[in-house]
């Protein structure tokens, strides 16, 4: 990489200039996660929310059995290995699981007891297998030298008859359901946060789907302050002192040239005070599609390569599904488009190269001054053409981790690269932080 040796100062931005949190910096870097949808979701045949009416006390032409009846989570060759094969594939340095989805099974054996003292049943140790998934999953990715962190979703727990984080009336409750009040509820969706955040390790990240409730909130802040101080929160942000923000929509494709840390809403506000990175979640199946379906096919490897540039290419995080199959494992051909996305983009980005440029990749140290760079051009000089020449420029894109500039025409016989940037965020130009630049294309980017 040739290190930026040239800084222009067209103007100064007097917006905020925001510092992400090391774990918050720590999570850009990581660039692809892995949130893995695992859950009786996977056994129901039905997607998000997966429980509901039609399949929870009969066997839906859909599924496999009631999704009331825990033994239905019957995961045969449940192999977490063979999870974290595809995440090495691909390149992905942390996942989430889904520990409680909308259903309200949970992926470990929780000791929580209703207000009668009765047990909170409808958990794995109650399935077939009777295997803590969660905590086989925690140990895995922690010997693998892998992140892991766990979603729990706040709003619904169909087995609870809860919705929108509220108890439901009697109108909605059916057979096999718990009938529990407002307080119980609270008091029980705490208690397995804290056994979920106590037992499992130092999290890398908590997805909050749904977000939470005004009763909840103190006691999540309290918790999270308490049991997980370094994880960053997706969906998080009031609650937690690292928290992600969604980008604002499940195709991978944000509607932004840029995306900044700064600002809390889709793709960030460079001018916001707020530290907020951006978690852009997609699916690899069609459809949005989140739990696994025999009957979807997944997304071309050109698609994937579109979602890396708008995504990781942006200065965003990709959080790319992984629906794992009934059997437990990955799907072997969702397995192949794994590999085959990780493997172009080693081959396309891992090594600089100068014959033929068709793309540029730049990274902003925010290690000291956050994203700072607003507006800059590409210059470089070729082996015909010894004179800095502009061969991109853009306002109002900027950096931040990692931004990949895909050239109009592509460069032959490049002999240097270097940036002049045009705009900051904030500061001034001694403080805009060390920066990279770095070409690549040719056969290993096709």
């Amino acid at each position: 990489m040739l290190k930026i040796v040239l800084l222009t100062l067209a103007a100064v931005a007097t917006s905020a200039q925001v510092q992400p949190t090391h774990p918050q910096l720590h999570y850009l870097q990581n660039e692809i996660m892995f949130l893995i949808h695992f859950n009786m979701g996977t056994y129901t045949y039905n997607g998000d929310p997966s429980c509901n009416p039609d399949n929870w006390n009969v066997k839906a032409d859909y599924a496999d059995g009631p999704s009331s009846d825990p033994q239905l989570f019957d995961p045969e060759k449940l192999d977490i290995q063979n999870w974290i094969q595809s995440m090495n594939d691909v390149g992905a340095k942390h996942a989430v699981l889904t520990a409680k989805h909308g259903c309200g099974f949970l992926l470990w054996p929780t000791k929580t007891l209703f207000d009668d003292g009765t047990n909170y049943p409808y958990h794995v140790g109650n399935s077939k297998g009777g295997r803590d998934v969660a905590g086989e999953f925690a140990e895995q990715m922690q010997a693998a030298g892998l992140g892991h962190g766990f979603y729990y979703s706040l709003p619904r727990n169909y087995y609870l008859n809860v919705d929108a984080m509220a108890v439901q009336g009697e109108d909605t409750w059916l057979e096999n359901m718990a009938n529990v009040t407002q307080d119980e509820f609270e008091r029980i969706a705490m208690e397995q946060l804290d056994e979920l955040w106590s037992n499992y390790g130092s999290f890398t990240e908590i997805w909050f789907d749904g977000g939470y409730s005004d009763s909840f909130k103190t006691k999540v802040q309290e918790l999270l302050e308490e049991k997980q101080p370094n994880a960053v929160t997706f969906g998080g942000f009031g609650i937690g002192k690292h928290p992600v923000c969604w980008v604002g929509t499940e195709t991978g494709l944000p509607d932004s040239e840029g995306i900044w840390i700064a600002g809390t809403e889709n793709v960030g506000d460079y001018t916001s005070s707020n530290a907020c990175p951006k978690g852009c979640d997609t699916t690899l199946q069609d459809d949005d599609f989140w739990f696994f379906e025999t009957t979807k096919g997944i997304r071309e490897l050109d698609d994937l390569k579109n979602v890396y540039h708008k995504t990781v290419g942006s200065n965003g995080v990709l959080e790319i599904d992984l629906a794992v199959n009934r059997d437990g494992v990955v799907e072997p051909s969702h397995a192949a488009r794994y590999k085959e996305l990780g493997d172009w983009i080693r081959s396309c980005y891992a090594e600089e190269v100068k014959d033929v440029v068709d793309r540029v990749v730049l990274r902003e140290d925010m290690s000291e001054h956050g994203q700072n760079i607003l507006s800059f051009k590409i210059q470089a000089t070729t082996e015909e053409n010894e004179s800095w020449v502009d061969v991109w420029v853009g306002e109002t894109v900027g950096i931040g981790n990692k931004k990949i500039v895909l050239l109009d025409e592509p460069l032959e016989n490049v002999t240097g690269l270097k940036v002049a940037v045009t705009e900051l965020i904030g500061g001034d130009g001694s403080d805009y932080g060390d920066l990279t630049v770095s070409g690549h294309g040719g056969e290993g980017c096709k």
